[in-house]
């Protein structure tokens, strides 16, 4: 309990922290709303089959990622991370405004490729920011970890209640609830940028780590291995996101509330072993936890193919119930 109760304390002690823990929560909030539903949206009321959709996907993420990367290197080396962090949260309330009333799918992928794609980088500059806070206040490096999970834990803390709220607004108010919804919090996100994220100057351990071309970077066995890492955990995560809630309809007979109530009860478990683990990292370091971070995500999606298998075959009683509940 003491490595949770100072932590605690220096964030609750410290304007900066507590205002970052808003900012992560609202941008939390916001990807809540939207990830869950997102591929039920492009294939059920864009209309785009799955090959068209994964093309779109393709195309959006790709620009995101040209867009994240030339924006970051700027944000090192040129301007202060508040300015990046307000850019991207005008663009993605542009954007999410944008797809609640465009269904041509032309006009989506330029959305999501600009305007949606220059907002992604709002959370990899929010915790760059969380990082570079705690280095001028002071926090030792050993501490880092668990303090970026509390980070952490307010994104995830977001998903406990944002995928249901959501299912109640598609049900009640169509995608174009969900989406305004999603855009007045990218609103509330701006605001509380506005008065919490003071604009400082680089970092100047960040501006000397971009100063060296990403060929160079990357040339390095150790910075391939995480970037490698990164591509592939990503990777992971958006097929597992895009195809959950599919399976959830077409496969165990569910629908959007149901996949709204399973991706609320996922953080509800989450967050205790995101503490958790914040305190093995600390103190066994980060390499023993990630492998079995990682041994434990392969087990969950080889349960949950052979779960899809057996419901290929029978409904079973999980999917006997959905399907009761839907009649109902």
């Amino acid at each position: 309990m003491h490595r949770l109760v100072v932590p605690a304390r220096t964030i609750l002690g410290h304007r900066g922290f507590l205002g970052l823990l808003g900012c992560t929560l609202l941008l939390g909030l916001t990807y809540s709303f939207v990830g869950p539903f997102f591929s039920m949206f492009g294939t059920l009321e864009v209309g785009m089959s799955p090959v068209v959709f994964g093309v779109f996907m393709t195309i959006t993420s790709a620009s995101a990622i040209i867009l994240s990367t030339a924006l970051a290197r700027w944000s090192d080396t040129r301007c202060s991370r508040r300015s990046l962090l307000l850019l991207g949260g005008v663009c993605g309330a542009l954007g999410y405004a944008g797809y609640a009333v465009v269904r041509d799918v032309v006009w989506l992928t330029v959305i999501g490729s600009l305007l949606l794609g220059i907002s992604s980088i709002t959370f990899s500059q929010l915790f760059a920011h969380a990082r570079e806070l705690l280095a001028r206040s002071g926090v030792s490096a050993g501490d880092t970890p668990l303090y970026m999970n509390v980070f952490r834990l307010f994104f995830a803390l977001a998903w406990t209640a944002g995928p249901a709220t959501a299912s109640w607004v598609m049900l009640r108010y169509s995608y174009r609830g969900t989406f305004l919804v999603a855009a007045f919090c990218f609103l509330l996100f701006l605001l509380a940028v506005l008065r919490f994220i003071p604009a400082t100057p680089p970092w100047k351990a960040a501006a000397v780590g971009a100063a060296a071309p990403l060929r160079q970077a990357l040339a390095r066995p150790d910075l391939l291995a995480y970037f490698t890492a990164f591509v592939l955990i990503f990777i992971s995560s958006t097929m597992g996101m895009m195809n959950l809630p599919l399976l959830v309809l077409q496969t165990l007979g569910g629908n959007g509330r149901h996949v709204g109530i399973i991706y609320s009860m996922t953080p509800a478990f989450e967050l205790p072993f995101m503490l958790y683990f914040g305190l093995l990292a600390a103190a066994f370091g980060h390499r023993a936890v990630f492998l079995a971070c990682m041994a434990l995500c392969a087990t969950a999606l080889a349960i949950l193919f052979l779960q899809r298998a057996r419901s290929l075959r029978a409904p079973g009683r999980i999917g006997a119930m959905l399907s009761a509940d839907n009649r109902a």
